[in-house]
Parts: structure tokens; C-alpha cells; sequence
């Protein structure tokens, strides 16, 4: 897919995804950039969920994460929500209790907990339990 230039020197990217999707689903999308010069870079990874079951949009970035993370969520309302850091086994690593305002909410993940290199999950829940958002993520 080639880039058209912004008027303010942006390059945009578009495409349709034509595979088949279920109601339900979240798909992951980003796009790897080839210079001239043969050096590749890659966007932020961008979640996408058909069919909105769950409403509460959650994404890592960047993913891999190297030593900075930060955990993105867009929420449909202002509410109390927990967020758990699961390893591969499924052993809760770190988890949190925060308030997220209605919009995009960024918050910057503790680094302090030590992650080693593995696959992990962010699994996000209300305060009674129910689990609305689980995205994975792998720290190298």
C-alpha cells in the first residue's frame, strides 16, 4: 500500500481489510514501512474490535515492549476498573485499581514489577469481577 501526502507533510495510509470477521472479535493491525534504503519500521499497533460486546477499548504500545510501556484504554464512560498483568502460566504479576474517565486514558505501566522476557496479558475488569477486555502483549 503506498502513502498519499497530508497537506501538513503527513503520509496516510488506507486499506480494507476484505477477510471475514465475527462480531466479537479483536483484530490487531499495523503497518511495517520499507525506506528506500531497505530499513524497515513498523506503526503502533492498532486494535480493532468488531461488533462492540465489550465497549472498553484497551491497547499496549509499543508491543513488543522493550523497557517503557504505556497502557492506552478509550472507555464509554467514567467508572472504576481494575487492570491485571498475567504471565504465560497465569500467575498475576501486578494489577492495579484505577478510575478511567470517559475518552482515551493513558497511563505509563510500572516497570518496577520487574517483567521478564515472556508473553503477558492485560485482562481489565469492573470491580465486581467481569472481565471486559483481555489484550496480550510480549516484553522483550
Amino acid at each position: 500500500v503506498l502513502p498519499t501526502l497530508a497537506t501538513n507533510g503527513e503520509y496516510r495510509y488506507s486499506v480494507t481489510d476484505v477477510l471475514p470477521h465475527t462480531n466479537g472479535q479483536t483484530w490487531l493491525y499495523r503497518i511495517q514501512q520499507i525506506d528506500y534504503n531497505g530499513q524497515a519500521t513498523y506503526s503502533n499497533v492498532v486494535y480493532i474490535q468488531t461488533g462492540t460486546n465489550q465497549p472498553l477499548q484497551v491497547a499496549i504500545y509499543p508491543n513488543p515492549v522493550t523497557a517503557n510501556a504505556k497502557l492506552q484504554m478509550i472507555a464509554p464512560a467514567s467508572a472504576w476498573i481494575r487492570y491485571a498483568i498475567v504471565d504465560a502460566s497465569g500467575k498475576t504479576v501486578a494489577q492495579q485499581q484505577v478510575w478511567v474517565q470517559k475518552g482515551a486514558i493513558n497511563f505509563s505501566l510500572n516497570q518496577e514489577i520487574g517483567l521478564r522476557k515472556g508473553n503477558y496479558w492485560v485482562v481489565v475488569t469492573d470491580l465486581q469481577g467481569h472481565q471486559l477486555q483481555r489484550v496480550s502483549f510480549i516484553k522483550q
